[in-house]
């Protein structure tokens, strides 16, 4: 792909900057170099309300993401990264409606660019992080902010609804509140029990500096939930065959089995979503797993199957 690009001095060095690129694709892998320099930055709207590409990988050498950089890109589904990207200008990611996924390699303890885009967004996100000690996964719910004029007082009122503003907070510049993040639960159940299944989840498959109290909260209510989670993600499976990961809808349906959680009366509702998707190994997987539930060994299931 041919990007354009505009040399800059930065701190006294000469670099480039990416403004834009020709013709439509799926993934967008901003180049680290560009005639020769490095690439320290990704310019102001230098891609902003483009609908072809889903994924944006940016390297390593990119330290700053200009105003609206990626304003309104339609498709974006997934976004990788690293703490080497320090500046976030506003607006660059804002109005990505489809952005679901952010995926982070933390080597130098900074997570300023997280807070930065979680920031940005009042919309549902995943964070996968890989941190030099372990792996996490953190799903932040959406959340909604209401204005209203107050005469008497002449002040605007700003109301909050919805868990993923708390949620947001316990993600600073410089460490997440691991504690604060688990301890923001009860107010996810309250929102919806679809994303506080995700969150419990995305604790429990990477259960990075989880204590043994949260851990059993989020097993307690898989089994409590299970029967719901489980239809819904199948179909949600269904509707996203192409989201790949280690945390896509598929891999926590192998966790839910493996975990044995499941209820008996939940494996129709799934199996039928399966069949109909022509999903054969998802399929197989749960009818393999309601065999295994008969027998009290469930657990075997999934590691007998790989989707």
């Amino acid at each position: 792909m041919n990007y354009s690009f505009e040399e800059k001095t930065v701190n006294g060095i000469l670099c480039a900057e990416v403004t834009g690129s020709e013709g439509p694709v799926t993934v967008l892998e901003v180049p680290e170099r560009a005639g020769g320099l490095p690439v320290a930055s990704v310019g102001h709207r230098a891609f902003a309300e483009r609908g072809d590409f889903r994924e944006v990988r940016l390297p390593d050498s990119v330290h700053t993401l200009q105003s609206f950089a990626f304003y309104h890109c339609t498709a974006l589904r997934r976004v990788c990264l690293s703490d080497s990207l320090e500046d976030v200008h506003d607006g660059a990611f804002r109005r990505c409606e489809q952005l679901s996924l952010v995926e982070a390699s933390i080597r130098g303890g900074c997570f300023a660019v997280l807070r930065d885009i979680l920031g940005d967004s009042d919309g549902g996100l995943t964070l996968r992080l890989h941190l030099p000690d372990g792996e996490a996964c953190l799903v932040f719910p959406p959340y909604v902010i209401t204005a209203s004029d107050n005469t008497m007082a002449r002040t605007i009122q700003f109301d909050i609804s919805g868990s993923g503003y708390g949620y947001r907070e316990s993600v600073s510049a410089r460490a997440v509140d691991w504690r604060g993040y688990d301890a923001m639960f009860r107010k996810a159940v309250i929102d919806s029990i679809g994303i506080a299944g995700d969150i419990a989840l995305g604790r429990l498959m990477f259960p990075y500096a989880l204590g043994a109290a949260p851990e059993e909260t989020y097993l307690r209510f898989l089994r409590e939930h299970a029967g719901e989670l489980l239809p819904a993600l199948v179909k949600r499976g269904m509707a996203d065959r192409d989201r790949e990961g280690d945390f896509s809808c598929r891999e926590r349906i192998r966790y839910l089995c493996g975990a044995a959680v499941i209820p008996q009366e939940a494996l129709p509702a799934a199996l039928e979503a399966a069949a109909a998707g022509k999903d054969a190994a998802l399929t197989a997987l749960l009818m393999e797993y309601a065999g295994h539930r008969q027998t009290g060994d469930a657990a075997a299931a999934s590691h007998r199957l790989s989707l």
